[in-house]
């Protein structure tokens, strides 16, 4: 009798216990997903595969130009060098939009990527310029400087 009541009892533990680490990996994962689309709210292309793709080559082939900045989540440098690009960017008056490029690897399929955090300048179709990995403030603010205006023409 005690046996078959540890049995029962037992079972009925492991199969709660299996339920509740379910639960807790699903919850994790909800959080996760969250968090990925929302690391740049203000910037970042969403949607589906197909409409951001739509989107991120009609940022490439605008003929005014258009800043695209590639990060993966989770990436340091991207998040630092992020808080000094993206205050820059705005106080210009340069948009630029954020692709997710582990949810959206369009932008690796297009550019010649190497380092993150990579902000590249299209004109046209065609990659104009671009910077990766860590640089200083000033850098960032020849980059947009230079072509803000479209083309890297001579606007000023």
């Amino acid at each position: 009798m005690d046996r078959k009541w540890y049995r029962k009892h037992l079972s009925k533990f492991l199969v709660s216990l299996i339920t509740l680490g379910f639960g807790v990996v699903l919850i994790g994962w909800v959080i996760s997903q969250q968090g990925e689309s929302l690391q740049y709210p203000d910037h970042e292309l969403t949607g589906s595969v197909q409409e951001v793709e739509e989107a991120f080559m009609q940022l490439t082939e605008d003929t005014d130009g258009s800043f695209i900045y590639m990060f993966e989540p989770g990436c340091e440098q991207c998040h630092s060098m992020s808080e000094v690009f993206l205050p820059l960017a705005q106080q210009m008056d340069v948009s630029i939009k954020a692709l997710n490029v582990d949810k959206y690897p369009i932008g690796k399929e297009v550019a010649d990527v190497h380092e993150f955090p990579y902000i590249t300048y299209f004109n046209d179709g065609w990659e104009i310029a671009y910077m990766e990995g860590e640089n200083p403030e000033e850098y960032y603010m020849e980059f947009f400087d230079h072509f803000r205006f479209g083309g890297g023409h001579d606007h000023h």
